[in-house]
């Protein structure tokens, strides 16, 4: 991965669909693909207020630095401060639902977002904010895309570390035993909804990250990048990954930009009357294909071709993991 990101300026332009601007995205949508994996890969939480949260971030950032000419660093503190509250407030009613009663709840919290984000004269309404200060070390701005996609890269790698070592340890083993039944892992000492609150909160914290690493490189924040439709294109990519994979989200997130890059060139053309829902309906393609063929995402094919070209037929430990997918014989 290290070497893939490392080489980013070089194999990006040579795809001849993707850019160092789709790089850099990929690096803040990866930090939004690993909070739905913690909440509904491993915890089992169907919350769909990605778009909120990001939001939150954006905002801050670009409020705190146009109009009070913070620094944009401490304004990334200030975003995650202000969402780890939200998320605690928003949690404490939310996540005593379960299953689909969650999801539509969040949902509507989605929506909720959404039109505050559009309509309040603090976030600009529908014009946005303009001039976000870019962040800078020293004298040094990190303004180019090359300068940004590594930026974003270096994030998401260290996020994707602590995730994938926050799974494999004591929360990540509670966490996965919630999913299977709340009433089980009660009666080993487990306290199901303090565990999906600090999940909740975590999921906040990086969607945070995210929104705040957005406004700093695209200088203006609009409500458009948080619609609802866009926590749906985060969770295809999360689904195209591998809902239970930490390593398998950023392959998702590079491949439904691509598909979306391929789309936009050729879509037109293979559909004329399709307009600007072309990307949509493709989505929604590859999202129910892969549900229904390929439910562990790319991290579940890759982990098969690994057993036929090595021989291995036998259980997952005798694989190198493959980003905490599960395989099928211990799903």
């Amino acid at each position: 991965m290290v070497i893939v990101v490392a080489t980013m300026p070089i194999w990006l332009p040579a795809t001849n669909f993707l850019t160092l601007t789709d790089g850099v995205l990929a690096g803040i949508y990866t930090l939004l693909g690993l909070s739905l994996v913690l909440l509904i890969g491993y915890t089992g939480q169907l919350a769909l207020t990605v778009n909120v949260t990001y939001g939150l971030g954006a905002y801050t950032t670009a409020i705190l630095t146009v109009d009070d000419k913070l620094n944009p660093w401490l304004t990334i503190l200030i975003g995650v401060a202000i969402n780890v509250a939200f998320a605690l407030v928003l949690a404490l009613p939310l996540l005593r639902l379960q299953g689909h009663f969650l999801a539509v709840a969040t949902l509507g919290v989605a929506l909720i977002g959404f039109t505050v984000f559009q309509a309040a004269p603090i976030t600009g309404g529908p014009n946005g904010i303009d001039g976000v200060t870019p962040l800078s070390i020293g004298s040094l701005q990190i303004s180019s895309d090359t300068a940004f996609a590594y930026l974003a890269w270096i994030v998401a790698l260290l996020a994707l570390i602590g995730c994938r070592n926050l799974i494999s340890g004591r929360l990540g083993r509670a966490m996965q035993a919630i999913k299977g039944s709340e009433a089980a892992a009660s009666s080993v000492g487990i306290r199901p909804f303090r565990v999906k609150m600090m999940v909740f909160v975590l999921a906040a914290v990086l969607s945070s990250v995210a929104g705040s690493l957005y406004a700093t490189y695209t200088g203006f924040v609009s409500p458009d990048a948080f619609s609802v439709s866009f926590t749906i294109t985060i969770l295809v990519m999360v689904v195209v990954g591998g809902l239970r994979s930490v390593w398998g989200v950023p392959f998702g997130v590079f491949a439904i930009l691509a598909l979306n890059a391929a789309l936009q060139t050729y879509g037109p053309s293979l559909i004329p009357a399709g307009g600007t829902d072309i990307p949509i309906v493709g989505y929604g393609v590859v999202l129910i294909v892969f549900l229904m063929f390929l439910p562990g995402g790319l991290a579940s094919a890759a982990q098969r071709l690994w057993r036929s070209a090595t021989g291995s037929g036998g259980p997952r430990r005798s694989m190198p993991e493959i980003g905490g997918a599960v395989s099928e014989e211990s799903s």
